[in-house]
C-alpha cells in the first residue's frame, strides 16, 4: 500500500539523518496520517498521535496508542499507571530501521469530521470535549483553533497538534 510504503520511506530518512549527524541522535517522532480516496480514509500510525472519525454524532477513536501501557494484561497495566512506563512508546519514527505501521480505514459521509491529534490534545481535552466542538457551528479553522485553545487552556503541557478535516459530500473533503 503507498501510505504505508510512503510512512517507511520517511522512517528511513528521518532514521538515517539521526544517525548521520550528532545533533540529531536520539530524534524521533509519533506520527498519523490520512489518505483520502473516495469515500474512505486510510489512516497509518506509529506512536501515540490519533485518529478520530465524528459520524453522525458518534465520535470513535480510529487509532490504538502504540505505548507499553497498551501492550500488556489490565493487572500489568494497573501496575504501571502513573509510573515513568505508562506512556512509553513501543516505536517512533527514526527511532529504528524497521516499523509496524498500523493501517486503519473508515468510511466517510457527508458531515462526518476526520480529526488527526497528538497528545498535546487528547491528555488535556477529554473525546467527549472535542466531539462537543466538533458538532459546533464555528467554521472548520475555528474548531481547530478552538481544540488548540482548550489544550492550552489546560495547561498545555506538550506540543498541541490539530489536523481536522470535514467531508463535504460524500469524497470530497475540506
Amino acid at each position: 500500500m503507498a501510505l504505508k510504503q510512503a510512512v517507511e520511506a520517511t522512517n528511513q530518512v528521518v532514521y538515517a539523518s539521526a544517525h548521520e549527524n550528532a545533533a540529531n541522535k536520539g530524534m524521533g517522532t509519533t506520527l498519523t496520517s490520512a489518505w483520502l480516496v473516495g469515500s474512505r480514509a486510510i489512516v497509518a500510525q506509529v506512536g501515540d498521535s490519533r485518529a478520530y472519525h465524528l459520524h453522525e454524532g458518534s465520535f470513535t477513536q480510529l487509532t490504538r496508542d502504540q505505548t507499553v501501557l497498551n501492550s500488556v494484561s489490565e493487572v500489568e497495566r494497573q501496575a504501571l499507571l502513573n509510573t515513568p512506563f505508562e506512556n512509553m512508546l513501543l516505536q517512533a519514527l527514526g527511532a529504528m530501521t524497521q516499523l509496524d505501521v498500523v493501517i486503519t480505514t473508515t468510511e466517510l459521509a457527508a458531515g462526518d469530521y476526520l480529526l488527526l491529534c497528538s497528545d498535546g490534545l487528547y491528555r488535556v481535552v477529554s473525546p467527549e470535549q472535542m466531539a462537543e466542538v466538533l458538532k459546533g457551528p464555528e467554521p472548520l479553522r475555528k474548531k481547530a483553533e478552538n481544540l488548540i485553545q482548550k489544550a492550552n487552556d489546560g495547561g498545555g503541557p506538550d506540543n498541541i497538534t490539530v489536523i481536522l478535516c470535514e467531508v463535504l459530500t460524500r469524497g470530497a473533503a475540506e
